[in-house]
């Protein structure tokens, strides 16, 4: 439990979710001061209310995923001098070409949540 504390207070969770709560509290006051001034249905604070909850966890998640910065998605490596022709050449290219596609393989896997928590997404 307290791994988790330093979890949320190392990924800032604690200022997205005091962010989030404010922001909720004012759309509820507008929510409720339009449907008192504007004459809008009973259901529309609920309906709102309902809508923020299940926002809710989408904001924590985007901020859990998007706080470890860019993408795992560069390789680099030894890269064989272009010219070079022989087997060393061709087994550094195949050995660089084998490490690339482990790391793509491993790094889709793992920005595949990343790419659909993103802050523009939620």
């Amino acid at each position: 439990m307290k791994k988790l504390f330093q979890e949320a207070h190392k990924r800032s969770l604690w200022q997205v979710l005091g962010i989030y709560m404010a922001g909720s509290w004012i759309v509820l006051q507008v929510v409720d001061q339009l449907t008192e001034s504007a004459g809008l249905p009973e259901w529309v604070p609920s309906f709102a209310l309902v809508l923020l909850l299940i926002g809710l966890p989408v904001v924590i998640a985007t901020a859990f995923l998007q706080h470890r910065g860019p993408a795992h998605g560069s390789a680099t490596g030894p890269v064989a001098p272009a010219g070079e022709s022989g087997s060393a050449a061709d087994t550094g290219t195949a050995a660089v070409a084998g490490s690339v596609a482990a790391s793509v393989a491993a790094d889709t896997a793992d920005t595949v949540p990343r790419k659909l928590f993103t802050w523009r997404n939620a």
